[in-house]
């Protein structure tokens, strides 16, 4: 941006406008964070730390600063035990890695889900309300977007070689 202002001799003025146009950007960019993202749900992720990674809390020292429960204490303490799950923790997706302990584990697997949860639906809701806006134009507002966003929201890829291979537009003829 520096070298554009002097190849082109901007006025202190534009200079001026723009950075507080720039500003006023930011100011919006971070009060959409703020309620996104608000204080306390930073303070709670502090304290459940041990949700990314649990095998960071091997000694029962570790563990007694987390603020769990003495039922989640005694979780913990078997769950960071578990080499065969250290590993998996390792491959897996965290989302799937504490689903997958909601038998073995169920307290710190609940507590873990909790904290996650939100950002996969407020994610996914976002995602389809894009969706529906691109599709219900001024000129398509009946149109019925159910399958349309049906399909446009799936995550399965189309088999585009079988669809092609039937170059026929109408089957029955």
């Amino acid at each position: 941006m520096m070298k554009h202002i002097e190849e082109n001799d901007v006025s202190k003025k534009t200079i001026t406008d723009l950075m507080r146009l720039m500003q006023s950007h930011l100011d919006a960019l971070m009060g959409n964070f703020c309620r996104y993202f608000p204080q306390e749900k930073f303070n709670e992720i502090k304290d459940k730390r041990w949700v990314k990674n649990p095998f960071d809390f091997e000694t029962p020292y570790s563990i007694a600063g987390l603020n769990l429960t003495p039922e989640e204490e005694s979780e913990m303490l078997q769950l960071t035990c578990d080499g065969t799950l250290k590993t998996r923790h390792k491959t897996e997706k965290i989302s799937s890695f504490w689903i997958s302990l909601s038998t073995e584990y169920p307290m710190l697997s609940k507590a873990s889900i909790s904290l996650l949860l939100p950002f996969t639906t407020t994610y996914m809701c976002e995602t389809g309300f894009s969706v529906l806006t691109k599709m219900k134009t001024k000129e398509r507002n009946k149109l019925n977007a159910c399958p349309d966003m049906r399909v446009a929201l799936s995550s399965c890829e189309p088999a585009w070689d079988q669809i092609m291979q039937n170059n026929q537009a109408h089957p029955s003829h």
